[in-house]
Parts: structure tokens; sequence; C-alpha cells
């Protein structure tokens, strides 16, 4: 119910009383280089998203009056101007600038530029205003050249092994993926020679850097599985066990995970909305609640189904009763109000 003001002062708000108050936290960092906003939104969080005139985008906690900023130096040059911006419908940022169309990502906080598809847009106008419609087609309003439309299209790029290419997949089947909270994805390539190894996928130069398991696991030819467990870190499951994979020296360290022996083959990692940890493996279900270092097993066998079931692949945590398994010998679901895992398969 508050109206809130942008002006060349800053940020102004006139509460449901009609009182009126000057964001001075905000406005003390935000205005002593003649830095002015320009438009904001505010998300699900209530937080302030917005736009400056000096091409930067922030985010301002009205609550606490943190404020961050973040700008694209790499993408843009040439003092472009922000004038406006936009949520889609996954929660990204659209901006609209004089050199064309960027989109930032909350979560990773890197932006991407659309001037390739808009070359002729570009050469001619700015982007003035734009809006989202109730099919996820986005709007733009230009100055001097009219009006736009673009439509975001799923396209397909393929990326397979190339010896004459550096930054082509390594070879083998690729069988695992996974996001690390930089944005950057990694593949796993493996198949029946140990010519295969980790791949990670750089969404901002979208280019693939390798690292072939001969450099840090010569024995291996494949990984099961892996995940994040601190930035730059990850675990990985082998056929010769678990280690911890250093990202920035490619290099690998034997590891125990508690309660979970050497041969389980764990399949997947999943962490769900309650903090716990599981493992799908080839020997059954293991779960570690927050704040434990064990990892508990659980004979699905047990549960309403047979010797297959131990065989768990994967995880997928449902909206309202908990988290779904995937086994050799059906659906189980583990259910948060009982503290049970039960079968729901096929026979």
């Amino acid at each position: 119910g508050n109206l809130w003001a942008l002006s060349y002062k800053g940020l102004l708000k006139i509460d449901a009383t009609g009182k009126l108050s000057y964001e001075s936290p905000f406005n003390e960092v935000f205005t002593k280089s003649g830095e002015y906003p320009v438009a904001i939104k505010f998300d699900e969080k209530d937080l302030i998203w917005g736009i400056s005139n000096t091409a930067r985008i922030y985010d301002y906690n009205p609550g606490d009056h943190t404020i961050n900023f973040y700008k694209p130096e790499k993408l843009i040059s040439n003092n472009p101007f922000f004038s406006t911006l936009e949520f889609d419908k996954n929660g990204l940022i659209w901006i609209g600038s004089s050199q064309g169309l960027i989109r930032f990502n909350r979560n990773t906080k890197l932006f991407e530029t659309y001037s390739k598809e808009f070359d002729d847009f570009k050469a001619s106008a700015a982007i003035i205003d734009m809006e989202f419609d109730d099919f996820g087609t986005l709007w733009l309003g230009s100055e001097g050249a009219g009006l736009f439309k673009y439509d975001e299209k799923v396209l397909f790029k393929s990326y397979s092994h190339n010896k004459d290419d550096q930054t082509s997949l390594l070879p083998g089947w690729a069988s695992y993926l996974y996001e690390t909270g930089n944005g950057k994805i990694w593949i796993t390539t493996s198949g029946i020679s140990s010519d295969g190894g980790l791949n990670v996928w750089d969404p901002e130069t979208k280019k693939i850097v390798s690292f072939p398991y001969k450099s840090f696991l010569p024995e291996n030819l494949g990984i099961n599985g892996l995940y994040e467990n601190s930035p730059g870190e990850l675990v990985i499951s082998t056929q010769t066990g678990n280690y911890q994979y250093n990202t920035k020296t490619n290099r690998a360290k034997k590891i125990v995970l508690p309660g979970v022996p050497d041969n389980a083959g764990i399949i997947h990692f999943f962490k769900d909305s309650k903090e716990r940890h599981w493992l799908c493996t080839y020997t059954g279900l293991y779960k570690q609640n927050k704040g434990s270092d064990l990892f508990e097993k659980y004979d699905l066998s047990q549960s309403g189904g047979n010797a297959s079931s131990i065989v768990v692949t994967r995880a997928h945590e449902g909206s309202k009763h908990g988290v779904w398994f995937i086994t050799g010998n059906g659906l189980y679901l583990y259910d948060y109000s009982n503290d049970k895992l039960s079968r729901h398969g096929y026979d």
C-alpha cells in the first residue's frame, strides 16, 4: 500500500497514512556520485530491484537498508543508458537500454546481452519501454524505430567430442549433469576407455573446459554422480570410492562418507528443502539429517518391495508430500508427515 517515487535525489516513500519519507540510508549511498534511480520493481520477498542512470542494477532491502550493485562491464560500453526493467515468469530481470536488450539472473548474478538478435534495431533506436504479455512475449517500445516483439524460443545446440577442438566434450557418454552455485554446468563423460572426464560449460563464455580422468583419477573410467558441498569443491562417486575434487587445482583425494561403504555405488546426490542429504545408490538409500555427519541407510526391500528395490537411481521433491525416489521396483515416497517410506509401484 506504499507509494514509491523516483527522483534525481533518490527514492521517496508515501505510506498508507500519507506520510512522506526520504529513504536516507539508500539515498546517501546512491546519490553521492550523481547517480539516480531510473526504474524499480518489487520481487516476491519485497526487495526493490532497480536500474540507475549509470547502467547499474541494484537490489535494496527497505527493511534493513542493505544495498548491492551489479554492472555488466564486460558486455556493454560507450556509456549506455538503462531505461526500463521487467521480471519474466522465471524471475529473470530484463533491462531495456540504449544499447539493446540485457538479461540479468538474480541467482547467478550473470548478465546476458541480445545484441546479435537486435543488430538492425540497435543501429536505429534505443529501448524506451517494454512489457511482457500473458503469453510471455516481450514487447519493446523504441525511440524512433517503432514497436518490436521478442519471443524466446527453445533452440537446441549440440555439444560433442571433436579431437581437433580443445573446447569440445571429452569422448564417451554424457551421463551426468550438475549445476554449481556459480551457474556453471558440469558434465561427466565416460565409456570403455579412460579418455573421458569432467567437462564444465561456462554460461558467460559459452565454452567448455575439460579435465580428463587420467589427470586426476587415472584408475577410473567414469563418475557415477557428483555434487557441490562448498564453493570450488565437488564430492564425486566412482567405482573405486568417493572423492573430494577441487575445481581450481584439478586434484582429488579419497574420502569416507560416514555410514556409506565404498562399494555403495552412489548414482545420484540430492538435497531436499529440509536440508537433508540423500544418496541414491546401487545398494540402497541413505539419508543424512541437517547437522549430522552420519548417513542412515534405508532397506527399501523391507518397505513393500523386493531385492531390486535397493537400486535407487533418482530423487525428486514434490510440492506437497515429500521426496520421491525412482528404484528398480517402482516409486517410493518419503513422507514428511510421518518420516516414513512407502512404495507406490507397479507389480
